[in-house]
């Protein structure tokens, strides 16, 4: 009896192991379909969202226009910035055509006030014999006399000093100097040696400042005025050419 009721409780004890292991296999089947459930459950969430963003007229729609209107963002954008660089390039060639003509008149008032002023002390020179005798004629050797030296020893000096234009400003006043000493010899009738002497000194300093100053400045003149020309592709030595005629024009005028 005792062996048959040992063998009856480990039989139950078997029994009672077998069926918590399938219990344990039957909650981790059950664990596992209900995760891959709620996975099915949420791809097929996620395709239906999908599937409604793409079958919508209206997303569509909003899609393309917003596509639109960042083109015509960009579009404008860039005609924007094309037309300011062409505002931007009008403005430019407006100032250098403005400062071309600056240059020439400057050049133009120059060569009018050159031309009266040496024209003046020439005058003076071709009545200095006829007016005042030997005395002209030994003014105007001391004259060139001293002409020469200033051209040659001084005035590159005094130019690179002064610069150009007041160089030649400084001539013009000594050249004037020499006009009013000379009128004053013929009103006067006295003292005439001192003041041909005095005018010869100072037309001669005069004149060896007035050339070299009037060269200097031709030539800065021509390279401003073909630098300020350069949208219209003018060489240096056309804008010395055409320079050179006025100047002329109005010198031998």
């Amino acid at each position: 009896l005792a062996l048959v009721h040992a063998s009856k409780t480990a039989s139950m004890g078997a029994m009672g192991a077998l069926s918590i292991d399938d219990d344990r296999d039957d909650g981790g089947k059950q664990a596992s379909a209900d995760t891959a459930g709620y996975e099915a459950i949420w791809n097929d969430k996620e395709a239906e969202d999908d599937g409604q963003g793409e079958n919508d007229p209206d997303a569509s729609i909003l899609s393309s226009y917003e596509r639109m209107q960042s083109s015509t963002s960009q579009a404008t954008a860039v005609t924007t910035h094309q037309q300011q660089q062409r505002e931007h390039q009008q403005q430019q060639q407006q100032q250098q055509s403005l400062s071309a003509n600056q240059v020439l008149m400057n050049f133009v008032i120059m060569s009018i006030l050159f031309s009266a002023n040496h024209g003046a002390m020439v005058s003076c020179l071709a009545f200095a014999t006829l007016q005042l005798g030997s005395t002209g004629a030994w003014e105007l050797s001391l004259f060139h006399l001293i002409y020469a030296a200033s051209a040659l020893l001084g005035a590159t000096y005094i130019v690179k000093q002064l610069g150009s234009r007041n160089s030649m400003l400084l001539g013009m006043a000594l050249y004037a100097g020499y006009v009013t000493l000379f009128w004053l010899a013929l009103q006067l009738g006295t003292f005439v040696n001192v003041f041909a002497v005095m005018g010869a000194f100072l037309g001669g300093i005069g004149g060896g400042f007035v050339w070299t100053a009037q060269g200097s400045y031709f030539s800065r003149a021509a390279e401003d005025y073909a630098h300020c020309c350069g949208n219209n592709n003018t060489p240096a030595h056309e804008a010395t050419s055409y320079l050179a005629g006025v100047f002329a024009f109005i010198y031998l005028a």
